[in-house]
Protein backbone atom coordinates (compact mmCIF):
# COMPACT_ATOMS: atom_id res chain seq x y z
CA UNK A 1 0.00 0.00 0.00
CA UNK A 2 2.87 2.51 0.53
CA UNK A 3 4.73 1.85 -2.27
CA UNK A 4 1.21 2.48 -4.58
CA UNK A 5 0.76 5.63 -2.32
CA UNK A 6 4.57 6.35 -3.01
CA UNK A 7 3.48 6.29 -7.03
CA UNK A 8 0.08 7.96 -6.84
CA UNK A 9 2.61 10.86 -5.09
CA UNK A 10 5.13 10.67 -7.75
CA UNK A 11 2.13 11.14 -10.45
CA UNK A 12 0.64 13.81 -8.49
CA UNK A 13 2.86 16.71 -9.68
CA UNK A 14 3.08 17.86 -6.47
CA UNK A 15 0.15 18.33 -5.75
CA UNK A 16 0.09 15.87 -3.51
CA UNK A 17 2.73 15.35 -0.78
CA UNK A 18 3.90 12.27 1.96
CA UNK A 19 5.13 14.60 5.05
CA UNK A 20 7.16 13.47 7.58
CA UNK A 21 7.32 16.53 9.82
CA UNK A 22 5.43 19.61 11.28
CA UNK A 23 7.69 21.46 8.64
CA UNK A 24 6.21 19.56 5.74
CA UNK A 25 3.11 19.99 6.26
CA UNK A 26 3.35 23.90 6.50
CA UNK A 27 5.02 23.85 3.19
CA UNK A 28 2.53 21.55 1.45
CA UNK A 29 -0.53 23.39 2.91
CA UNK A 30 1.48 26.42 1.52
CA UNK A 31 2.36 25.47 -1.67
CA UNK A 32 -1.50 24.33 -2.00
CA UNK A 33 -0.49 20.77 -2.15
CA UNK A 34 -2.51 17.58 -0.39
CA UNK A 35 -0.24 16.41 3.15
CA UNK A 36 -0.60 13.06 4.04
CA UNK A 37 0.83 11.97 6.93
CA UNK A 38 1.46 7.90 7.43
CA UNK A 39 -0.35 6.72 10.44
CA UNK A 40 -0.86 2.62 10.88
CA UNK A 41 -4.30 1.93 12.62
CA UNK A 42 -2.71 -1.09 15.13
CA UNK A 43 0.94 -2.44 15.95
CA UNK A 44 0.76 -5.71 14.76
CA UNK A 45 2.90 -5.39 11.62
CA UNK A 46 5.98 -4.76 14.35
CA UNK A 47 8.31 -7.47 16.34
CA UNK A 48 8.61 -6.74 20.16
CA UNK A 49 12.17 -5.86 19.29
CA UNK A 50 11.28 -2.54 16.91
CA UNK A 51 13.17 -3.63 14.33
CA UNK A 52 10.31 -2.99 12.27
CA UNK A 53 9.32 0.11 13.64
CA UNK A 54 12.55 1.28 12.52
CA UNK A 55 11.81 0.42 8.99
CA UNK A 56 8.69 1.64 9.17
CA UNK A 57 9.99 5.06 10.08
CA UNK A 58 12.41 5.16 7.42
CA UNK A 59 9.56 4.44 4.91
CA UNK A 60 7.61 7.68 6.56
CA UNK A 61 5.38 6.25 8.96
CA UNK A 62 4.46 9.15 11.20
CA UNK A 63 1.26 8.47 13.45
CA UNK A 64 0.83 4.73 15.09
CA UNK A 65 -2.49 3.65 17.32
CA UNK A 66 -0.41 0.98 18.99
CA UNK A 67 -3.58 -1.64 18.88
CA UNK A 68 -6.47 -1.78 16.77
CA UNK A 69 -9.76 -4.52 16.73
CA UNK A 70 -7.71 -6.96 18.87
CA UNK A 71 -5.19 -7.65 21.73
CA UNK A 72 -1.40 -7.47 20.47
CA UNK A 73 1.83 -8.15 22.07
CA UNK A 74 1.91 -4.51 22.95
CA UNK A 75 -1.27 -4.02 24.75
CA UNK A 76 -5.06 -4.56 25.42
CA UNK A 77 -7.67 -3.31 22.97
CA UNK A 78 -11.41 -2.03 24.23
CA UNK A 79 -14.06 -4.44 22.48
CA UNK A 80 -17.00 -2.99 20.69
CA UNK A 81 -19.76 -2.84 24.22
CA UNK A 82 -22.60 -0.35 25.06
CA UNK A 83 -23.17 0.57 27.58
CA UNK A 84 -20.11 -0.56 29.06
CA UNK A 85 -16.90 0.98 30.48
CA UNK A 86 -13.59 0.96 29.04
CA UNK A 87 -11.55 -0.23 31.56
CA UNK A 88 -11.59 -3.74 30.12
CA UNK A 89 -8.72 -5.35 31.16
CA UNK A 90 -5.17 -5.03 31.52
CA UNK A 91 -2.97 -1.99 29.99
CA UNK A 92 0.73 -2.13 28.15
CA UNK A 93 2.31 -4.93 27.79
CA UNK A 94 6.41 -4.57 28.76
CA UNK A 95 6.93 -5.07 24.78
CA UNK A 96 4.41 -2.09 24.27
CA UNK A 97 5.84 -0.07 26.59
CA UNK A 98 9.09 0.17 24.81
CA UNK A 99 6.78 0.57 22.23
CA UNK A 100 5.75 4.13 23.36
CA UNK A 101 9.63 4.86 24.84
CA UNK A 102 10.90 4.38 20.89
CA UNK A 103 8.02 6.35 19.27
CA UNK A 104 8.75 9.08 21.52
CA UNK A 105 12.65 9.11 20.62
CA UNK A 106 11.61 8.86 17.02
CA UNK A 107 8.92 11.41 17.29
CA UNK A 108 6.00 9.14 16.03
CA UNK A 109 3.04 10.36 16.90
CA UNK A 110 0.61 7.69 19.60
CA UNK A 111 -2.44 7.09 18.74
CA UNK A 112 -4.82 6.08 21.69
CA UNK A 113 -7.99 5.35 19.90
CA UNK A 114 -8.83 1.75 20.75
CA UNK A 115 -6.50 1.46 23.99
CA UNK A 116 -8.68 0.41 26.94
CA UNK A 117 -8.29 3.22 29.84
CA UNK A 118 -5.52 0.79 31.77
CA UNK A 119 -3.31 1.15 28.01
CA UNK A 120 -4.14 4.87 28.09
CA UNK A 121 -3.14 5.58 31.47
CA UNK A 122 0.15 3.61 30.67
CA UNK A 123 0.50 5.98 27.57
CA UNK A 124 -0.39 8.86 29.24
CA UNK A 125 2.71 8.07 32.36
CA UNK A 126 5.24 6.81 29.91
CA UNK A 127 4.93 9.11 27.02
CA UNK A 128 6.51 12.86 26.63
CA UNK A 129 4.74 13.88 23.55
CA UNK A 130 0.84 15.35 23.98
CA UNK A 131 -2.07 12.38 23.84
CA UNK A 132 -3.67 12.23 20.74
CA UNK A 133 -6.51 10.61 20.13
CA UNK A 134 -7.30 10.99 16.61
CA UNK A 135 -10.81 9.30 16.39
CA UNK A 136 -12.91 8.72 19.62
CA UNK A 137 -15.58 10.09 21.24
CA UNK A 138 -16.93 11.44 24.67
CA UNK A 139 -18.29 8.43 26.86
CA UNK A 140 -19.97 11.16 28.48
CA UNK A 141 -22.52 10.81 25.58
CA UNK A 142 -22.37 7.85 24.45
CA UNK A 143 -21.17 4.89 26.69
CA UNK A 144 -19.14 2.87 24.51
CA UNK A 145 -16.22 1.30 25.67
CA UNK A 146 -14.38 2.38 22.89
CA UNK A 147 -15.38 6.49 24.23
CA UNK A 148 -13.04 8.46 26.10
CA UNK A 149 -14.34 9.44 29.72
CA UNK A 150 -13.80 12.85 31.17
CA UNK A 151 -10.57 11.72 33.27
CA UNK A 152 -9.47 10.65 29.45
CA UNK A 153 -10.05 13.77 28.00
CA UNK A 154 -8.75 15.76 30.84
CA UNK A 155 -5.46 14.03 30.15
CA UNK A 156 -5.13 14.59 26.69
CA UNK A 157 -6.01 18.58 27.45
CA UNK A 158 -3.33 18.78 30.14
CA UNK A 159 -0.94 17.36 27.81
CA UNK A 160 -1.53 19.68 25.17
CA UNK A 161 -2.59 16.96 22.83
CA UNK A 162 -5.67 16.67 20.35
CA UNK A 163 -8.97 14.27 20.35
CA UNK A 164 -10.50 14.29 17.37
CA UNK A 165 -14.27 13.39 17.14
CA UNK A 166 -16.08 10.50 14.91
CA UNK A 167 -19.80 9.98 14.38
Amino acid sequence: MLDALKCVEARADGKICIATSVEEIKAATDAGSFAIVLHMEGGDAIDADLVELAKLYRRGVRSLGLVWSRPNIFGHWVPFAWPSSPDTGPGLTDAGRDLVKACNRLRIMIDVSHLNEKGFRDVARLSDAPLAATHSCAHAICTSTRNLTDRQLDAIRASDGIAGVNF
